[in-house]
């Protein structure tokens, strides 16, 4: 199955995204994030293999600690399994405070990545109910 930009839209509109950017193979979407804030998820679409960024600028939520080894066990290998092919490309994400992108994505694993990704920044910054 190829990954196509209505695939991409369904599954970020889904998490509330709103499309505020177009050009070309590129397109960018808002997310609101419980903190009160948006957070952009920029995403360049290629025959064979795709590029993700997040910036986080807008939301509250900056926890590289937290976000760092996440993206490690959960985002690289995605990258590092594709990044076989042509390690130019590689780029590994590291939970930036305010912006993270990876290069190198197979375009068949796009939509998991996408998916694992959102829905991590969906839940960091968001804080537990407080035990009474």
């Amino acid at each position: 199955m190829t990954t196509t930009w209505t695939d991409i839209a369904s599954l970020i509109e889904a998490r509330g995204g709103v499309r505020c950017y177009q050009h070309g193979n590129e397109r960018a979407w808002k997310v609101p994030h419980s903190t009160g804030g948006t957070f952009r998820v920029e995403v360049t679409l290629r025959p064979r293999w795709c590029s993700l960024g997040v910036d986080r600028w807008h939301t509250s939520n900056r926890d590289q600690l937290l976000a760092g080894p996440w993206f490690k066990e959960h985002i690289w290998p995605f990258i590092e399994r594709a990044g076989h092919w042509r390690r130019a490309a590689l780029f590994l994400p590291n939970g930036g405070p305010t912006y993270t992108g990876a290069t190198g994505i197979d375009r068949a694993d796009l939509l998991a990545v996408l998916e694992l990704w959102i829905d991590a920044e969906l839940a960091w910054g968001t804080k537990p109910a407080e035990a009474s």
